[in-house]
């Protein structure tokens, strides 16, 4: 005869770890790596005839200013100027990206003396 204790606790290493393990989810395995799922997004569109496998200078210079023209006023400038090479860079294509900081100085907007 088991011993009620031995039982119990039993019963309570059980449930932890079926609360937790990690459980296969359908949707997970669908899931690729983003870096696998870019990279086979761009061999397609090259494939297709989107996108050419190897740029010229002059056309990796529009496709580097292309990322600007949605954008407008001071925020195009700056995306410019990132693009130029001011800024901070950090990350790689490796890595999942490349983010460029700008940092700029915004003078303080005068606020009304409250009396």
């Amino acid at each position: 005869m088991l011993n009620p204790t031995t039982v119990a606790f039993g019963t309570v290493l059980l449930l932890a770890f079926a609360t937790t393990a990690p459980r296969a989810k359908a949707a997970d395995n669908d899931k690729r790596d983003p870096a696998t799922h870019e990279a086979q997004a761009v061999q397609q569109e090259i494939r297709q005839g989107k996108l050419k496998e190897n740029a010229t200078p002059a056309e990796r210079e529009a496709n580097k200013y292309a990322r600007c023209d949605n954008l407008q006023g001071e925020d195009k400038e700056f995306c410019i100027r990132r693009m130029n090479g001011e800024g901070t860079v950090s990350g790689s294509v490796e890595g999942g990206g490349v983010l460029r900081e700008l940092r700029v100085q915004v003078p303080a907007e005068p606020r009304p003396i409250s009396q």
